[in-house]
């Protein structure tokens, strides 16, 4: 079973595959740490929940 991964940004388009998901996660992630040095907290990026859709094809109904 393959995991969707959620939307990071509503500026991500539904039909991005998922590398490009990735990819753009990661790009998020690379500027919440850029942001955050020298600080010693962690980065934090929070993700919508998946929607009602996605979590009944994750569960293969």
């Amino acid at each position: 079973m393959s995991a969707r991964l959620p939307s990071a940004n509503p500026d991500t388009p539904e039909s991005a595959t998922e590398d490009e998901r990735k990819a753009h996660l990661d790009r998020l992630l690379d500027e919440a740490l850029a942001e955050t040095f020298p600080a010693s907290d962690p980065p934090a990026i929070t993700l919508p929940a998946p929607t009602a859709e996605e979590r009944e094809e994750d569960a293969g109904i």
